[in-house]
């Protein structure tokens, strides 16, 4: 089995995060003009709502644990993953680009960076890389990492694919770059309105 078949069945298999957490996937039907139909997901948690317009046609899971969404591609060799990564306890002064390049080589430390590049989604930019590596059976696998910052962290996107995929999906990773939308939770809302001392 790959190792993006079993990103799937993990988050699949996934069991609910504590009780006072919210992780939860929505998906909604909208008519667009341009486009027509168009499947739109809203992620909710407790302190973001998180939306954007999925591949059409891949299967497209949450993960409560891992604060992550999982799409996979019907022939299940291209993935792209969604997550919330948290700040360290008491910050980081480094600045945020710096922090996100040091993220990038511990979590892939035999990868080579290709490129680095700034990048949007509908209402915020951050910055993004490229990535080689090669794989137990000597072929090449291709990533393109974006960080868009958070109040209190920060998105990471990814897009892994095998090299003869890499160029055709890295539409389907732009496409659900400028389709994306962070908004703050109506669940922190409400609990700052209900915090915020009486007269």
């Amino acid at each position: 089995m790959s190792v993006l078949s079993a990103s799937l069945l993990v988050a699949g298999g996934a069991q609910p995060g504590p009780a006072d957490e919210i992780f939860k996937l929505h998906r909604q039907s909208v008519t667009i003009p341009e486009r027509g139909p168009v499947t739109v997901y809203v992620l909710e948690t407790r302190r973001h709502r998180l939306s954007f317009w999925g591949p059409p046609g891949w299967v497209i899971k949450e993960n409560p644990n891992s604060k992550e969404v999982v799409m996979m591609s019907r022939d299940l060799v291209t993935c792209l993953t969604l997550k919330i990564v948290d700040d360290p306890p008491g910050g980081d002064a480094r600045p945020r680009v710096e922090q996100w390049r040091q993220a990038v080589l511990e979590a892939h430390p035999n990868a080579k960076i290709l490129g680095e590049f700034d990048c949007y989604t509908s209402n915020a930019a951050g910055r993004a890389l490229d990535l080689e590596r090669v794989t137990s059976v000597k072929s090449k696998q291709l990533s393109r990492l974006a960080f868009v910052p958070l109040p209190e962290g920060r998105l990471e996107f990814k897009l892994t694919a095998p090299s003869e995929k890499f160029h055709q999906q890295r539409f389907a990773f732009g496409n659900l770059l400028t389709s994306f939308r962070a908004e703050p939770s109506r669940h922190e809302h409400f609990e700052k309105t209900a915090s915020r001392p009486q007269p």
